[in-house]
């Protein structure tokens, strides 16, 4: 792998990038599907999130409907129960006993009546103690005579004043009177006797319709119904039963989890509003027999059944007319068909709505809507007590609410968290897979090299060594040439010493760049031992070596390691016997300054210099010029590398400049 690297590093690279290609593929793809993937979990927690929130706010409606039912039951409950005699100015619950032999045949009157037993004659309570939540109670005659309780006739105050004076005084004569006045003027314009039938008959469910209180039949209690609220509940009770099957919302309900949710609380509101409606009559039928004392709706004041008085009661109902909300019952009396209205003051109804459930709904949000046509009924947002809903933007009520988060949506990154880490770690991985590579490749070339070097540099004297070796041992050698022979061995074995010392210093390096102790030393002292070798190595070149150093320089003091800045100089000498020929000074020149806390130590040369396109490359480790590969000089390409390094490992750093009159200027700073 190490030579294919060498011979074809391209192939190499080439290889990563069609790797690293697939692999950002494959990450792309799955960042699409991750990214649609959260798109659609999103979506999913959104419709979690607002079902939740639909489901909170549908529990608070409940519960207020509820409570507001609750508040109305006693109310409804005291109207579908009131003797009819309360809806009369003044009744006399002992008429019944003075009727035998006064019946419609033998043309009795009231005024006989009034005149027999004007002792027994009481007030009806709705004169003084009206309900709080009413506005006026009134009957509609089929002639279409008003007759209200609170509003007493002429002819009976007239009555009062001469038979009972104390009933007369009770009558109330104040402001409210006119109020009331005015309000049954009101009514007398609206309502009519034929609109009042046309109500309480349109509705099949009605226990008591008109139609059969004209036909007549035997003694039948009074109760309480919202038609609409009725016939609500049949119609939904009929539709499993007419398809002969149960209904699956999931089935009729293709949507999102609101619509899905909404579909399947149809039937459970449903039967909420079906046990509300049950417990609603339940309790208005135990607080009618608490408040009246029997089932069928008279107290001791209203006729019995073994009276000669026969009276037929009607379903009391809640209707819309023209905007007022009425509780209407049909009633018949000696063969006379009637309508007993309560006009609720439905103002103040709604005030005391929102004040009873302010704590579980934003009331100033809701409004209350009238249900006048079936198809306006909404399953889950109507009353059962009358025929009223509430209305509300429920998207706006949904985001109003502060609820806990679910730890099912909690605790969890996003897609856009865990891409971002996932494509941080991919081209964080590809960078460093790339740096190993090129390091991997950069390795593998600088051994090529430096086996080709070394080989290089070996064969030279080595052959010289068998060949010289080989001469001398065969006597081969003339005595005279001896000296020379053995003086060329000399000089090639110095040159194999300086590569195998090259060659295991940069390994050193490689493995631990801070190796070595320092000690202080003289600067003069330390080059003193220095110079001696470097003149030997400049010596063999024919060249001269200059030292040009201060005294103060000289007597100065530094911490280093001297054995390695031996070596640093030695190779630059080196080089510059090597490469600084043919020198236009014939010297080389090691020049020491100190300043800035900085010892510099100069290696200079009167040679050609290095190329422009040289400077960059030469400290890399086994490079060598086009210039020193076509002289062919001694060495492996290492000198410079191994200086650079060294002078780091010393914490100081090599440099390389120009000279003004020519030649090559190497620097080597350390700390002083």
């Amino acid at each position: 792998m190490g030579a294919a690297m060498t011979r074809k590093p391209w192939q190499v690279w080439l290889v990563f990038c069609v790797c690293l290609a697939i692999v950002t593929a494959v990450m792309m793809w799955l960042s699409v599907r991750v990214v649609r993937l959260e798109s659609l979990r999103e979506v999913d927690r959104n419709e979690t999130e607002v079902a939740r929130r639909e489901a909170v706010l549908q529990e608070r409606v409940s519960a207020a409907l509820y409570r507001m039912d609750l508040l109305l039951i006693p109310l409804v409950s005291e109207e579908s129960a009131r003797p009819h005699q309360h809806y009369q100015s003044v009744f006399y619950p002992a008429i019944a006993n003075e009727v035998d032999d006064m019946g419609p045949e033998n043309n009795y009157s009231f005024t006989d009546l009034f005149d027999s037993t004007a002792s027994n004659g009481q007030v009806s309570p709705l004169y003084e103690h009206p309900p709080e939540m009413v506005k006026l109670h009134f009957e509609v005659l089929p002639d279409g005579q008003f007759v209200c309780p609170q509003v007493p006739d002429v002819w009976r105050s007239e009555i009062f004043k001469i038979v009972q004076p104390e009933l007369a005084a009770k009558l109330p004569q104040s402001e409210v009177v006119q109020q009331r006045k005015q309000s049954l003027a009101t009514m007398q314009a609206t309502l009519s006797f034929e609109s009042l039938r046309g109500v309480c008959g349109r509705t099949e469910t009605n226990a008591v319709n008109l139609e059969v209180l004209e036909n007549g039949f035997a003694y039948q209690s009074n109760g309480y119904q919202v038609p609409a609220i009725d016939r609500a509940v049949e119609r939904f009770n009929a539709i499993p039963r007419a398809r002969g099957d149960v209904l699956d919302p999931e089935k009729a309900v293709k949507g999102n989890k609101l619509e899905v949710q909404q579909a399947q609380n149809d039937e459970r509101l449903m039967n909420d509003l079906s046990n509300r409606l049950n417990l609603n009559l339940d309790i208005a039928q135990r607080q009618q027999a608490f408040a009246y004392g029997n089932s069928q709706g008279g107290s001791s004041l209203a006729p019995k059944a073994n009276q000669a008085i026969e009276v037929l009661y009607g379903v009391m109902q809640p209707v819309w007319i023209d905007g007022n909300l009425l509780l209407v019952r049909p009633l018949q009396e000696l063969g006379q068909t009637r309508y007993q209205c309560c006009w609720l003051d439905w103002p103040r109804i709604q005030q005391a709505l929102r004040k009873e459930v302010g704590d579980l709904l934003p009331m100033d949000e809701i409004n209350f809507e009238s249900i006048e046509l079936d198809d306006q009924f909404r399953v889950g947002m109507a009353l059962t007590t009358l025929p009223v809903q509430l209305s509300m933007d429920r998207a706006k009520l949904r985001m109003s609410f502060s609820l806990a988060s679910d730890p099912a949506l909690a605790g969890s990154l996003n897609a856009g968290t865990i891409l971002s880490l996932a494509w941080s770690g991919f081209l964080l991985s590809a960078v460093v897979a790339g740096f190993l590579l090129q390091q991997v490749v950069s390795l593998s070339e600088r051994r090529a090299s430096f086996v080709s070097a070394v080989t290089h540099e070996l064969r030279t004297p080595l052959t010289t060594f068998r060949m010289y070796s080989e001469m001398l041992s065969s006597d081969m050698v003339p005595p005279d040439k001896r000296k020379q022979y053995v003086g060329t061995l000399r000089k090639q074995a110095n040159r194999l010493s300086h590569l195998v010392e090259n060659v295991l210093q940069f390994a050193r390096l490689e493995s631990n760049p801070s190796q070595g102790s320092e000690q202080e030393a003289q600067v003069g002292g330390m080059l003193e031992r220095f110079v001696e070798r470097l003149e030997t190595r400049t010596n063999e070149e024919g060249l001269e070596l200059l030292v040009q150093m201060s005294e103060s320089v000289n007597q100065s003091v530094i911490r280093t390691q001297p054995a390695m800045v031996e070596q640093v100089l030695f190779n630059l000498v080196d080089n510059a016997c090597k490469y600084g020929k043919p020198s236009t000074t014939g010297k080389i020149e090691l020049r020491v300054t100190q300043g800035n806390g900085q010892l510099r130590l100069e290696v200079s040369d009167g040679g050609p210099g290095v190329d422009a396109g040289e400077r960059r490359r030469m400290f890399h480790p086994f490079h060598k010029s086009d210039l020193e590969a076509a002289n062919s000089e001694p060495g492996v390409g290492l000198g410079l590398a191994l200086c650079k390094r060294m002078a780091l490992s010393l914490g100081g750093k090599l440099s390389y400049r120009e000279n003004e009159s020519g030649g090559a200027t190497f620097e080597l700073s350390l700390p002083s």
